[in-house]
């Protein structure tokens, strides 16, 4: 549903990139608010740098649907959590059951099924 909408805006991606935090923001800041969890901890610094890193990966992601479309930055994304899936399995030993090698095996199929 997003992708098919993401296509019909005209909006460059960081002004997309702009109202999604903006809105991302105000719902955030109520739900802090609402839970009493307002004030600043010693975390902060470390919250700025997450913050910071996800601003980043997010410009690339919005560049990515600006210039190329909703489908190749889908599959981008998913491509890449196949092989972080992957390295997960060969690196540290992480053991996938059957039913997930198989789950894992027909969103493949789908992608490149939607490719041809």
């Amino acid at each position: 549903l997003v992708g098919g909408l993401q296509r019909g805006l005209k909006a460059s991606a960081y002004d997309t990139m702009y109202f999604v935090n903006l809105w991302s923001s105000c719902f955030t800041l109520a739900a802090m608010i609402y839970t009493g969890n307002v004030w600043l901890t010693d975390y902060s610094i470390e919250m700025f740098t997450l913050n910071l890193t996800m601003a980043a990966g997010q410009v690339c992601i919005y560049l990515l649907i600006e210039k190329y479309g909703p489908l190749i930055c889908s599959l981008t994304t998913t491509t890449r959590k196949l092989f972080s899936i992957v390295l997960s399995v060969i690196v540290y030993g992480h053991y996938l059951h059957t039913q997930e090698w198989i789950g894992i095996s027909i969103v493949f199929t789908g992608l490149f099924i939607g490719i041809l």
